[in-house]
């Protein structure tokens, strides 16, 4: 099957199907009672539509396959076709399934033509019609940022040259970075996540700039910086010279200026329209109000 068949059908359970992978994610998952971390892979394919997929690689007891990079083209055998509580369509390895890589691929080529998107009727239009698509807007404001080095191990905060599980002696680590911002397009926005390779061209932090905040964070191993009201607010408190930086840059013009994106949609349940109120002058109005899409930026275009 192509990607597209795999989405389009519902009486098959164990698929067969080629695709282009577009993304790779690692993924752990902690099991509450036993306290074990399982290991896996998750795969973003697509074919010549642009349709994409999620599929789920269990690694935990398995060796790490080779060729799991975006641009190449697999083929996965006898994988199982499942449903989200919201609907969407994404696949899980078992025991049985097997990934073969059939080509090898140019990196630059991984993402395939997406549709330019107004916010609004991406809005309407609904996850399954579109998920991937590019937008251009006005990046209004930061509503989250996270920065931390985290243990390669175990996943938890590392400070200094020692991880923070008592658990875990792990001796390396590795830097993470998070944020979420609302775009504005003119007809609807969208809150949008960015993950680490992305964050530091958001912020236009040269190279040198973003290597001397890693090396600041070394001492506390992570800095939290979120929206309280109108304010830009950190966990350590507001005499935080680092936080100060942060806040100078989230709030700058050269930040808050126009985007190019291209963003994925996220597997969300479907939410209902808010009615809200606004005051114009000496009269009040009521409208209902579209909640704001949930993207995941994959690309963006620095001017």
């Amino acid at each position: 099957m192509s990607v597209s068949e795999v989405l389009d059908c519902s009486s098959v359970d164990l698929v067969c199907f080629q695709g282009l992978v577009s993304q790779r994610i690692s993924v752990n998952n902690k099991t509450s009672n036993a306290g074990h971390t399982h290991t896996g892979v998750r795969l973003t394919v697509c074919d010549h539509s642009g349709r994409s997929l999620q599929v789920y690689l269990d690694l935990s007891h398995t060796p790490y396959p080779p060729g799991l990079l975006p641009g190449n083209t697999l083929l996965l055998s006898a994988f199982q076709r499942r449903l989200s509580r919201s609907g969407s369509v994404y696949c899980s390895s078992l025991p049985v399934s097997s990934l073969t890589v059939n080509t090898l691929g140019d990196t630059s080529l991984t993402q395939p033509p997406a549709p330019m998107m107004h916010l609004g009727g991406w809005a309407l239009s609904g996850e399954k019609r579109c998920t991937v698509g590019r937008v251009r807007g006005h990046l209004v404001c930061f509503l989250f940022l996270q920065l931390q080095w985290s243990c390669s191990l175990c996943g938890a905060i590392y400070t200094q040259s020692r991880c923070s599980s008592p658990q875990c002696d792990s001796t390396s680590s590795v830097f993470q970075a998070k944020a979420k911002l609302v775009l504005d397009d003119g007809t609807g926005e969208a809150h949008v996540w960015f993950s680490c390779p992305l964050v530091r061209p958001l912020l236009g932090l040269a190279d040198s700039q973003w290597e001397g905040l890693q090396r600041a964070l070394r001492v506390r191993g992570h800095l939290r910086v979120y929206t309280r009201g109108r304010s830009l607010v950190c966990d350590s408190g507001s005499d935080d010279p680092l936080l100060q930086f942060l806040v100078c840059v989230c709030s700058s013009d050269a930040v808050c200026r126009p985007l190019s994106l291209t963003c994925r949609t996220h597997t969300h349940t479907q939410q209902s329209e808010d009615v809200r109120r606004f005051s114009r002058g000496e009269r009040d109005f009521m409208t209902k109000m579209i909640p704001p899409l949930q993207l995941t930026c994959l690309h963006m275009e620095t001017d």
